[in-house]
C-alpha cells in the first residue's frame, strides 16, 4: 500500500515495480535507506540511539616503550608498593656520600685519602668534594683510577671545595678514589671529603 500522501495521485495507479524502480523510498528491499532513498554508508551513518554503561576494565600485562627506542618502563618495588619510579622518586632513593679522610704524608709521597666501592646494583654520582690541609697537596678525583679533576691548595688557599657541573657516574662494582700528593720537601697532614650519592 502507498503512504497516504501518494493516495488519490498518478502514483496510485503504477505497478508495484515500477514504484520499486522509479521511487526509492517506497520500494521494497532489504538494504537500509534514509529518508531520501540513500544507502547508510561511512559518510551516511544510521542514526543510533543508545545508552551506555561504562564499567571498571581488567586488562591483562601492559608494557609502556619509549617511542624512539625498544627502552620499555620498569616497575620497581617503594616500600609496600609496586610503582614507575618518577625523578621525584629517584631523588627520594638516593643515598647521600659524605665521606671524611684524613693522612699526614710524606714528601713525593702519593696516598688515598678517600675511598668508596660502589654497591652491587647501585650507581655512584661523583658531586666532587672537599680538600685541605697543609700546602702543596695535588688532589685527583679518580674512577677506577681515572682522574675526573685535579686540583692543587696553598698557602694562601689551602681549602678547596670541588663540584662538578656534569657529574661523573660510577657503575656497579667501580672504586671511586680521591688521592693526595705532597709535593713540597716536607711532611704534611692532609684531609678529604668524597661527595656524591649512590642510588
Amino acid at each position: 500500500m502507498l503512504d497516504e500522501k501518494y493516495e488519490g495521485s498518478v502514483l496510485s495507479n503504477l505497478q508495484r515495480d515500477t514504484i520499486d524502480v522509479a521511487i526509492p523510498q517506497l520500494a521494497k528491499r532489504v538494504l537500509l535507506v534514509d529518508e531520501d532513498g540513500n544507502y547508510y554508508t561511512d559518510d551516511n551513518r544510521l542514526p543510533v540511539n543508545a545508552s551506555l554503561v561504562v564499567e571498571d576494565i581488567q586488562i591483562g600485562a601492559v608494557e609502556l616503550k619509549d617511542g624512539d627506542s625498544n627502552t620499555r618502563v620498569d616497575v620497581e618495588t617503594v616500600g609496600s608498593y609496586n610503582a614507575v619510579l618518577s625523578q621525584d622518586v629517584v631523588e627520594f632513593q638516593k643515598q647521600k656520600v659524605n665521606n671524611f679522610g684524613s693522612a699526614s704524608v710524606a714528601p713525593g709521597a702519593t696516598v688515598t685519602l678517600v675511598t668508596l666501592t660502589v654497591p652491587a646494583t647501585k650507581r655512584f654520582v661523583y658531586r666532587g668534594g672537599i680538600v685541605g690541609g697543609n700546602d702543596h697537596g695535588k688532589f685527583e678525583f679518580q674512577i677506577n683510577s681515572i682522574t675526573q679533576a685535579t686540583v692543587r691548595n696553598s698557602g694562601s688557599n689551602p681549602t678547596i671545595q670541588v663540584t662538578f657541573i656534569e657529574p661523573p657516574e660510577a657503575s656497579t662494582g667501580s672504586v671511586v678514589d680521591l688521592n693526595v700528593t705532597n709535593n713540597s720537601n716536607k711532611t704534611k697532614s692532609f684531609e678529604a671529603t668524597l661527595s656524591g650519592y649512590i642510588i
